[in-house]
């Protein structure tokens, strides 16, 4: 039942993107002041302030594991492959669909649970070496398909009612419980330490 929901939520993300992509809202994102609402006939305002719209980006990138982008001799060849095509982003995986976290989080869960497995050894530096080539970064980070979590914490998986064990789908991997306000604030607070 799960593997439906989650390709029918994956599925209406992608259909809402698509349908986002040819809406006629560029004009939402760029105004600058109440003034050029009401010049443009636009009498609502907007849920978020002036400051933080900015131009849409055109992106263009690939996706690369915790494991590449932390890998010396194959993230270089990534960055020249971007310089030497029209691609401008990069999504790294920071916590993978297994739940092993990539770098060294600041996040006691993350912490206690043994989540972090440091794939990528400097973050930092990656992330510099994608600013210096004027590269886009997006952090990937996986919410509750989290197989090491719900093992290590029980009280946090998804349960199988009939067995009373950590319910698996049929290849064995295990979620944490999308109702745990646990759950939420570790994805919260990992988000938060990836974006600092």
């Amino acid at each position: 039942m799960w593997n439906y929901l989650i390709l029918g939520a994956s599925f209406l993300i992608s259909f809402a993107f698509a349908v986002s992509a040819y809406l006629p809202d560029s004009h939402l994102v760029t105004l600058n002041s109440p003034k050029e609402f009401k010049e443009q006939g636009i009498t609502s305002t907007l849920p978020y302030p002036p400051s933080l719209r900015v131009e849409k980006p055109e992106v263009k990138g690939i996706h690369v594991t915790s494991w590449i982008a932390g890998d010396r001799r194959y993230f270089p060849v990534l960055i020249k492959l971007i310089d030497e095509t029209e691609l401008n982003t990069i999504v790294i995986d920071l916590k993978e669909s297994d739940g092993r976290i990539a770098y060294e989080a600041d996040v006691p869960l993350a912490r206690t649970s043994g989540s972090i497995q440091k794939r990528i050894r400097n973050l930092d530096s990656v992330i510099e070496e994608c600013k210096r080539h004027n590269i886009y970064k997006i952090a990937r980070i996986v919410l509750f398909k989290d197989t090491y979590l719900a093992e290590k914490r029980i009280d946090l998986a998804i349960i199988n009612k009939a067995t009373k064990g950590i319910w698996r789908d049929y290849k064995g991997e295990a979620f944490t419980s999308p109702y745990s306000k646990e759950v939420w604030d570790y994805n919260l607070s990992l988000a938060e330490d990836a974006a600092r």
